[in-house]
């Protein structure tokens, strides 16, 4: 109602969004989160800001300042959708994000060319941006001096008792070492680190900045084009490294402490090497003790399997049935049939048999004979072909092992 220009939409879902001026988007103005309130109020929750409102407010100027408006039913345009809303009361007369064209807010300094046609600024001063160290215009009261023995760093000493350092003048002094100064006899000042930025974050710690004090002796020599004075930086920090000098090498007490520390990182590292190799050996060792424990049980297994078999065939030659070599026969030679069973039977055979029998040998070819019998029968009943399926496991292992 009291800045008819704006335009606030409101969401179904609690999001809305306003536009100072309706010529502008409203992705370009504020948007946030909506909460009705009794009465036909709702309060409006900023959550961030656009085009618009960037370069002219800053975010604390908008983020975090709620208000509570009040909808009007008079005067709504209910073909459009579009209803008048009333500001609070304290701040109808005063500068928000809400109204920024009331009081407290300066004529702008841009140029139409700077604006989008259809997205006006906001009617405020742009912020002025932060010059790099080189191209900074010292205010009244402001002084700049280069160290002597560091041309390139610029020291900044303001009236209110400030200082700001860059250890390169390409750099912002927002970017540098900032802290208070203090004035001591002879022309020098000492300078108390509070805080530092970009340029030193991933150099220094923050002990070795901040309360780190120096003196520094101002001169009236003149250098450069532009007129810096210089000033003298301590012995001490001609030779080594500092937050005033940072370009410098360390001092002996942290390079040796740098040099304690990458032998440390040495000697942790063969450490670690020799533990390894020596687990990896030890592993190698366990395994080849494993495969040939295994395979000189394989190689026994078998021997047993064969052992046995020979044994079950031999023990129950005696209670099986007639066999080519048990068979009843006839001794044409010396009478009437007989019939042989058994290991009797295999004897006799033996005996008999000239195949079997050779007497021209010592007396122990007949303990051969009959062992020869014996792993021939094996070989020939059903027993060995029940045993050989149990054999192709562990030959194939073998196979494999070799």
């Amino acid at each position: 109602e009291s800045h008819p220009d704006g335009t606030l939409l409101l969401r179904p879902n609690g999001s809305f969004a306003y536009v100072h001026d309706e010529k502008a988007r409203f992705t370009e103005g504020v948007q946030g989160e909506w909460l009705a309130q009794p009465g036909h109020q709702v309060t409006l929750e900023p959550k961030s800001f656009g085009w618009c409102y960037e370069e002219c407010f800053k975010a604390d100027e908008i983020l975090g300042h709620c208000y509570t408006i009040t909808l009007c039913e008079d005067g709504a345009d209910l073909q459009n959708n579009r209803a008048v809303c009333k500001l609070p009361d304290d701040i109808v007369n005063r500068f928000t994000w809400l109204d920024p064209t009331k009081e407290g807010a300066p004529e702008a300094t841009t140029s139409g060319d700077d604006e989008e046609p259809c997205s006006p600024k906001v009617p405020r001063k742009k912020r002025i941006r932060e010059k790099r160290a080189h191209a900074h215009a010292p205010v009244a009261g402001e002084r700049l001096f280069h160290p002597e023995s560091h041309e390139s760093g610029l020291l900044l000493l303001r009236p209110n008792g400030s200082f700001a350092y860059v250890h390169d003048a390409q750099a912002k002094f927002s970017e540098g070492v900032q802290g208070q100064w203090r004035e001591q006899s002879e022309g020098a000042v000492d300078l108390e680190p509070l805080s530092f930025g970009w340029c030193y974050e991933e150099s220094f710690d923050a002990e070795e900045i901040v309360g780190v004090c120096h003196t520094v002796r101002l001169t009236q020599t003149l250098c450069g084009d532009k007129g810096y004075t210089m000033c003298v930086l301590p012995a001490a920090l001609i030779q080594w490294c500092s937050w005033l000098d940072p370009t410098l090498p360390d001092t002996p007490e942290l390079a040796v402490a740098a040099l304690a520390v990458e032998e440390r990182v040495v000697v942790v590292l063969v450490v670690v090497v020799v533990v390894v190799v020596v687990v990896v050996v030890v592993v190698v060792i366990v395994i080849v003790i494993v495969i040939v424990i295994v395979v000189v049980v394989i190689i026994v297994v078998v021997i047993v399997i064969v052992i046995v078999g020979i044994v079950i065939v031999v023990v129950g030659s005696g209670g099986a049935g007639p066999s080519q070599y048990n068979k009843p026969f006839t001794n044409k030679q010396d009478g009437p049939k007989t019939v042989e069973r058994g290991l009797k039977g295999l004897q006799q055979q033996t005996v008999r048999d000239p195949k079997y029998n050779n007497y021209n040998k010592h007396s122990s070819n007949k303990k051969k004979n009959y062992l020869y019998l014996a792993a021939t029968r094996f070989m020939t009943s059903h027993s060995c072909w029940l045993l050989f399926p149990l054999c192709l496991p562990v030959v194939s292992v073998l196979c494999t092992g070799g």
